[in-house]
């Protein structure tokens, strides 16, 4: 496996971090998937932002505050989880 496959794996395995305990529902989502929604539908699921932007029913604005707090989750989780070792 190569690096680079093991850093998309391991961001994927973060991105499921942030996803509600709940099975999804249908749209339109409630707040509390769209951190989880940004970033599975951008970055694992390759929908551009637009698509995602128009689909949650929000605009840009909002579209890029939850997905850089969305961002700023994953990390958060891979340290915790190193200092835990479970990584």
């Amino acid at each position: 496996m190569s690096a680079a496959s093991r850093r998309k794996r391991f961001y994927i395995i973060g991105v499921e971090t942030l996803r509600p305990a709940e099975v999804r529902p249908l749209e339109p989502l409630l707040w509390v998937w769209y951190n989880y929604a940004v970033l599975h539908d951008a970055y694992v699921k390759g929908v551009m932002n637009f698509e995602v932007v128009v689909r949650l029913y929000i605009s840009e604005g909002t579209f890029s505050r939850t997905r850089r707090n969305a961002l700023r989750g994953v990390p958060r989780w891979l340290m915790e989880d190193n200092k835990a070792g479970k990584i």
